[in-house]
């Protein structure tokens, strides 16, 4: 009887790793052949935003930009199989008592800002912001369920080790 609640607690919880992972795949805008790099579902316009790359292992060749809803993409940067050094740039930001790494692009006139801010222990978040003329015009955070968080963890590795050229920046010198 014993071994029998064993056995049947351990599936329980590999069954509902399985469903954790597949829910996870499913919010994704990025390809079979691509791997995810982040990716969420924003709390306000429900919608998605995910940062794609290929190859699926090894070194990152090219990475995109997607944002949409399931099945249906809006907006996809860059076009082609463009080097991410040549797309897109992260910057770290450092103030007095908060961090924000962004990985920062622009589409025409519009900047886009995909980034984590944490304000302390308590108080972080994952943003899409995008202005243009120095207006925001569109700005939503993830909701809970987020795919590829440590490409903020490690945000620094990760930019030089896709080409993206990254800057640290001090918010509180004059």
């Amino acid at each position: 009887m014993t071994y029998s609640f064993r056995a049947t607690s351990f599936y329980t919880i590999v069954l509902s790793l399985l469903l954790a992972i597949c829910a996870n795949a499913a919010q994704t805008l990025c390809g079979a052949k691509e791997r995810t790099l982040f990716s969420c579902s924003l709390s306000d316009s429900k919608k998605t935003v995910s940062l794609c790359a290929s190859p699926l292992t090894g070194p990152i060749q090219s990475m995109h930009y997607r944002f949409g809803k399931i099945g249906k993409v809006e907006v996809t940067y860059p076009d082609g199989e463009t080097a991410p050094r040549k797309s897109f740039n992260a910057v770290r930001t450092q103030g007095l008592r908060s961090a924000k790494w962004s990985l920062e692009f622009k589409i025409k006139a519009v900047n886009y800002n995909l980034y984590y801010e944490a304000d302390g222990p308590e108080d972080s978040d994952y943003t899409l912001e995008t202005d243009k003329a120095d207006k925001i015009d569109f700005i939503d955070s993830c909701g809970k369920s987020i795919v590829g968080k440590p490409i903020f963890e490690n945000f620094k590795q990760f930019a030089i080790s896709a080409g993206i050229p990254y800057v640290e920046k001090d918010a509180t010198a004059p």
